[in-house]
């Protein structure tokens, strides 16, 4: 490790949300100010992903396509190693949806991107548990 503890943990819950290694009283701090949704997975740990990765295939002088497929098994390598829990699921999914938004010309808004998760989250879900052909 580069890090002693209680940074080495704090760092991984920062990357990719592992609160296994926590000190007790980091914990408990943690708690009492009220900053525990900093090491929870959210959008912005995709986002750095992302960013990062974009920028360093494009220095390496990669495609577009193949940026974007490369990092969209990425983003599943990272949903997959930070455990696969709902939130890592979502976050992913939106970061997939604003990737391939930028890959096909497009702005993004957080807002719609959330609502249109969600629509294609209870979509899935309903055709899966509640097929309209059955």
């Amino acid at each position: 490790y580069l890090l002693p503890e209680p940074q080495s943990s704090f760092l991984r819950g920062l990357l990719y949300g592992d609160r296994t290694t926590f000190p007790p009283e980091l914990r408990n701090a943690f708690s009492k100010t009220g900053v525990t949704h900093i090491i929870a997975i959210s959008g912005y740990n995709i986002t750095i992903i992302v960013v990062g990765l974009l920028v360093l295939l494009k220095f390496f002088g990669l495609s577009r396509r193949r940026a974007f497929i490369l990092i969209l098994g990425v983003i599943l390598f990272f949903i997959l190693l930070s455990g696969a829990s709902a939130s890592v699921i979502r976050a992913g999914l939106m970061g997939v949806l604003v990737l391939w938004g930028r890959q096909i010309g497009r702005q993004s808004s957080a807002g719609r991107v959330l609502i249109r998760v969600c629509f294609y989250l209870m979509l899935v879900f309903n055709c899966l548990f509640y097929p309209p052909w059955a």
